[in-house]
């Protein structure tokens, strides 16, 4: 009999430990799907949240490869095996409602392969990323991912009583959400 890879996240049961990390790769049904189809437990979508100045950042974003001593390397398909990609990118670029939909139609998908899509928020402001909250769960998501490393205006920090890290928060596991009002998911 083989050895099993299934983990536990917290109260979140995986089927391996292969867990698909944000990116543009991951902004559109098609780069979930591969990933989905190429095995992994978990996809997490590339992020969002009420900001259009976000979304648009996208469009300016920048990449730059570098070599183990942070030096510049040629963009040429060839890197070495110590090269990093360094980039800033932006938000997911559809509108809240087209991005919710189309990760709601996924997760029910993943569901029947024991995969999960992740639906991913950046806090941005407070109340708005309640409401999104309670959006994606009403939408049927099983997962969700809020982050608060990044602040909606360079004035104005994260709220202190939110982590430098992202929560991820699954049926009845995650005290901070029950206390803004909302459950993440349902099996």
């Amino acid at each position: 009999m083989p050895a099993s890879t299934a983990v536990s996240v917290g109260a979140i049961d995986l089927k391996s430990p292969l867990i698909c990390g944000l990116g543009e790769h991951l902004m559109y049904a098609q780069g979930i799907r591969r990933a989905l189809a190429a095995g992994a437990a978990a996809v997490v979508s590339k992020s969002t949240n009420e900001s259009e100045a976000a979304r648009r950042q996208l469009d300016r974003t920048d990449y730059v490869l570098l070599d183990s001593e942070w030096r510049r390397l040629p963009w040429d398909f060839s890197p070495p095996a110590d090269a990093s990609l360094l980039c800033r990118s932006g938000l997911a670029q559809q509108p809240f409602d087209e991005w919710l939909a189309m990760l709601a139609g996924l997760d029910r998908g993943a569901k029947t392969h024991d995969a999960y899509v992740v639906a991913s928020l950046v806090l941005a402001d407070l109340d708005r990323c309640v409401e999104m909250a309670r959006a994606v769960e009403q939408a049927g998501l099983r997962i969700l991912s809020i982050s608060a490393r990044r602040t909606a205006t360079r004035r104005r920090p994260a709220p202190s009583y939110w982590s430098e890290t992202a929560f991820a928060c699954a049926p009845s596991s995650n005290a901070y959400a029950r206390r803004c009002g909302f459950r993440c998911g349902s099996s």
